[in-house]
Order: C-alpha cells, then structure tokens, then sequence
C-alpha cells in the first residue's frame, strides 16, 4: 500500500473509532456506519492479499532451486552419459541436447519432455550402463515440480494484481462514504461543535511525518562561532 492509501485508511479507521461514541448515535450516522465499516472489511481484505502476495514472491528462490535440480541434476547427467552410451546412434545429440541454463523455463521443461521421452525409449540400455530403474520417473518428478511451481506463480501475481487494481477504489469509496457522513454530522450535530470537531479531527488524512522544514532552532554551527 502506498504512503498516501496508508494515510486514507487511517482515517477511515479513525472515523469508525469516532463513530461508535455516543454523540454519532442517531440512526442516520449508525445506517453510514455501516456502510464505512463494509467498505473497511473490503480494503482489508485486498490489503492483506496484496501483503501476503507481496511475500510470496520470494519463493522465486525456490523456482531457481527447482530449475538447477531439474537441469544439473537429472537432465545434464542423462544427457552427458547418453553420448557414452547411445554412441552411433544417428540424432543423439539433438535428442538429448540441454539449453543453457539461462534459458526460460518453458523451454527448459519443453527440453526436459524431449529429453525424457527418448530416454525411456532407450531405458534398458541406461539400466544395463548401472543407472536406477526409476531414474526416468524421478527426473519426470523434477520437471513437475518446477511446472507446478510456475503455475502457482502465475497464480501469484494475478492475485496481487487483482488487489492491487481494486485497492485505490475501495479506498476512494471509502473516503467518499466519510464525505457523506461529515455532512450529516454538520446536520444532524450541529448544536454539538465538541462532536463535530472531533469528528473533523477523525476524519482529517494523517500527514506523514519527516523532519522539520529549515528549523533554525534545531541547527547547529560547526566550528561554533567565536566570542
């Protein structure tokens, strides 16, 4: 969330605080109350997504991780021992062949499909070269963990996009409910000026907080002057 949404929100959150005092209790401001506290629920709901989200990217590690035991730890070592063991055969090199590992994961999983598709044609010899009888499923295994992670990770960033698209909206709404509700405390408390200024003061946007504008008084003078 930006600085500024930050800001509205805590005022949507101070207005609903001032609210639920006494003075707001008429059934017109307790009606828009309401209103501002669903509308709350929804930019709640879209903050959290677009933070969990947020942390969510970090697993791009784990993709790396998936990528490198895929390709360095099945793929490469199949494909090096095929040129051994499949000598002469006519397309071994091309059909065992393993993108560089900057390659884009599609490709890479497209590679591991061809890859593991001509080993298990030629499995029986690979076995008699002492590898494992499995060695073909657990490198499928590989391939379907990285693609499963992929997908997730599309599913990721839609998410957070979704939320991020809907975040200023709900907040706008949000704010606009507030405009609605400081014209009905002017109306409806305005023998009241204690309710209406504290209202006012809920409903005012935070300012951010820095350090003083060219504050003399906060400045000091190096070397000090002299007497």
């Amino acid at each position: 969330m930006e600085n500024y949404q930050d800001r509205q929100w805590a005022s949507i959150k101070a207005g609903l605080a001032a609210l639920l005092e006494p003075p707001y209790q008429t059934p017109r401001l307790q009606r828009l109350r309401g209103d501002l506290e669903a509308a709350h629920k929804k930019i709640d709901a879209l903050y959290t997504a677009q933070l969990r989200e947020s942390r969510a990217r970090s697993e791009g590690a784990m993709r790396d991780q998936l990528r490198v035991k895929l390709r360095k730890g099945h793929l490469k070592p199949i494909s090096d021992d095929a040129e051994i063991l499949l000598e002469g055969l006519p397309g071994v090199e091309d059909f065992f062949h393993v993108p560089h590992k900057r390659t884009k994961d599609e490709e890479l999983l497209e590679a591991a499909d061809r890859i593991l598709r001509h080993a298990e044609e030629h499995k029986d010899v690979f076995i008699q070269g002492r590898w494992a009888k499995d060695f073909v499923q657990k490198a499928q295994a590989a391939a379907d963990a990285l693609k499963a992670k992929l997908e997730d990770g599309d599913t990721v960033v839609n998410r957070r996009s979704h939320a991020t698209h809907h975040l200023q909206p709900a907040i706008a709404k949000g704010r606009k409910l507030m405009g609605s509700i400081d014209t009905a405390v002017g109306s409806e408390l305005a023998d009241n000026p204690v309710a209406c200024a504290r209202w006012a003061n809920a409903m005012r946007v935070p300012q951010t907080r820095g350090r003083p504008k060219n504050n003399r008084r906060g400045r000091r003078i190096y070397p000090p002057p002299e007497e």
